[in-house]
Parts: structure tokens; C-alpha cells; sequence
């Protein structure tokens, strides 16, 4: 069985937003996307919320999350590294 390293789940926590509606993406359906328990993606959330890599948005009923440009960023330079370190035998 292979873990992935918290690097990997920021990832994909992050490409399930910007894979998500313009309007946001629903904590169910990151938990589904991300394959992570609710508890750990609300505290990875918050941390990605407080760096600046997704937005929160309010309604009355609900919290939806959209990814802004530095997380567009991020993901890019991820890829990037990740294409890197294949090139290479390491798998990140």
C-alpha cells in the first residue's frame, strides 16, 4: 500500500477545487474527489484558506471553497516538480 505524502493531498485537494463548479465546491464532494476524511480536510482547508490558495465562500446554507490564482500556481509548479521527479525514478 502506497501513503501520500501531504505535499500529494494538497494537490489533490486543490484540483478537486479548480475541477469543481465556478461557484465552489461543496466539503462532500472534496471529501469524495480528495479521498480524505472530513477531519482532515477541514484543518487542510483551513490551513490552504489562511496561505491564500483557495477562498471560502458564505451563503446562509452553506461554505463552498473556489481556488484562486496563487493556488492555479501552485498547482502548476507542482506539476511541474512532480514531471521533474518522475523524469527521475522518484515518485512524490
Amino acid at each position: 500500500m502506497s501513503y501520500r505524502h501531504q505535499v500529494r493531498i494538497v494537490s489533490d485537494i486543490l484540483l478537486a477545487v479548480k475541477e469543481g463548479h465556478e461557484d465552489g465546491v461543496g466539503v462532500a464532494q472534496l471529501m469524495r474527489k480528495a479521498n480524505i476524511s472530513y477531519t482532515r480536510l477541514v484543518k487542510i482547508l483551513n490551513e490552504l484558506i489562511s496561505v491564500g490558495l483557495i477562498e471560502e465562500i458564505r451563503s446562509e446554507r452553506s461554505k463552498r471553497y473556489r481556488i484562486t490564482y496563487l493556488g492555479l500556481e501552485y498547482l502548476a509548479e507542482y506539476e511541474r516538480f512532480s514531471t521533474f521527479a518522475k523524469n527521475f525514478g522518484l515518485e512524490i
